[in-house]
């Protein structure tokens, strides 16, 4: 029989708060150490913010997004990511307000977006 004793009843309380703790903490640590992938998130933001500009056959800024080669190499300010190190990654400059903010004369990505690439590029940018 469970008694209703204020003691006891204390220790339920803080066991059950304690283990939905644990729980949400190991669910959102798996969240944000998930794997992106490059075809499912990464690309169709590469396709709807910058292609336009910088593909093979109009490569703007010398800068083609049409392959990992061209996107290592970057255009004519160097290189346009740093696999391993998003913060030195002219990339996230660009999509995050730096000059010259990129996309130009379109809507700008998202917070969600950014976060994505920047997962991505920490995650050594991997282009299948």
């Amino acid at each position: 029989m469970l008694t209703t004793e204020p003691g006891c009843r204390n220790l339920l309380i803080r066991r059950i708060v304690m283990l939905g703790g644990c729980l949400i903490s190991a669910w959102s640590s798996s969240a944000i150490g998930a794997t992106v992938a490059f075809e499912t998130e990464v690309a169709p933001i590469l396709r709807q913010h910058c292609l336009s500009c910088h593909h093979a056959d109009n490569a703007e800024g010398g800068l083609s997004l049409s392959s990992s080669t061209a996107l290592t190499q970057g255009g004519d300010s160097g290189p346009l990511v740093s696999p391993g190190d998003p913060d030195a990654s002219m990339l996230l400059e660009m999509v995050s307000g730096s000059e010259p903010q990129m996309p130009q004369d379109a809507a700008p990505l998202s917070a969600e977006q950014i976060a994505t690439l920047r997962q991505w590029i920490s995650q050594g940018a991997n282009w299948p």
